[in-house]
């Protein structure tokens, strides 16, 4: 990649790949730079926080925030 995150980069390129659009993909991040990266790049993104907790105006930018992956399995049920 030319750019890395938060640069869309990584992203355009697997959609590319996939030969998806934004819309019909979802992206789950755990840090600030690749929710920037995914949110650049029009995709839905979950925000899963590890270690450091995001400031609310990056937790804003993210589709839905869980505290855990594992509450993302109901979503896929």
């Amino acid at each position: 990649m030319k750019h890395n995150k938060p640069a869309p980069d990584i992203y355009l390129y697997a959609l590319q790949q996939a030969q998806i659009t934004p819309k019909q993909a979802v992206v789950f991040e755990d840090a600030t730079t690749g929710l920037l990266a995914a949110t650049g790049a029009g995709i839905d993104t979950v925000l899963v926080p590890d270690w450091v907790t995001p400031e609310p105006s990056m937790r804003q930018k993210a589709t839905l925030v869980l505290s855990d992956l594992a509450k993302a399995i109901p979503l896929f049920q």
